[in-house]
């Protein structure tokens, strides 16, 4: 999933989470950082540094869920910004559930095999948008135009849901458009590999 996917369901987390405590207590920015942080480690970890054979380790597992709680609550001695952080890397691996490592590093995977550098590849982009250049096939080969386009009317629709500037009605159309457009890439885009990552990786 792209950032603005993951952003969009992090913000819905942790929304209802206050509205099923009856207080806006949690604060929003430990889980916007979850939403993005994994994938930016992560994936240098893997095309840069070439520790782990796939982008989705270090953070993409609930030993960071918990670590990181626990951390953020002695750090700040608040417990809402270690939930925070919980609600938000949990809303990540969600959205990334085709492959997830739930229990490394205490169980070792059969990995797949990464066929993109998606981080060389962001850079790539960058560079190619910047020098004025058409995409090289190292950044082409990060983007799925469709899904990106989906993942930000998700994304859109989620903050029209969460301002007080529309109308109710609005607002719970935004709802239904955001969790369709959720929906949609499920089925569009992660069943199929789910089902086939599901019966070909996982712990050894």
């Amino acid at each position: 999933m792209y950032p603005p996917g993951h952003l969009a369901i992090d913000l819905l987390l942790v929304h209802s989470a206050n509205r099923l405590i009856g207080k806006n207590i949690i604060p929003m920015w430990p889980a916007l950082i979850a939403a993005i942080l994994p994938d930016i480690i992560d994936k240098v970890v893997t095309d840069y540094l070439h520790w782990m054979p796939y982008g989705r380790n270090y953070l993409h597992n609930l030993t960071a869920v918990f670590v990181g709680m626990i951390f953020l609550w002695l750090l700040s001695r608040h417990w809402e910004i270690g939930v925070s952080w919980a609600i938000g890397l949990m809303g990540h691996l969600i959205g990334d559930f085709v492959f997830i490592p739930w229990l490394w590093p205490w169980f070792d995977y059969v990995w797949p095999n990464e066929t993109r550098q998606i981080a060389q590849g962001v850079v790539q982009t960058v560079m190619d948008l910047a020098q004025g250049k058409d995409l090289s096939p190292l950044a082409a080969a990060v983007w799925q135009y469709g899904r990106l386009i989906t993942e930000c009317v998700m994304f859109g629709a989620v903050l029209i849901y969460l301002s007080n500037r529309f109308k109710s009605s609005i607002r719970s159309f935004a709802l239904i458009v955001s969790l369709s457009a959720w929906l949609y890439i499920v089925i569009q885009w992660e069943w199929a590999p789910f089902i086939w990552s599901f019966e070909h990786f996982g712990i050894k």
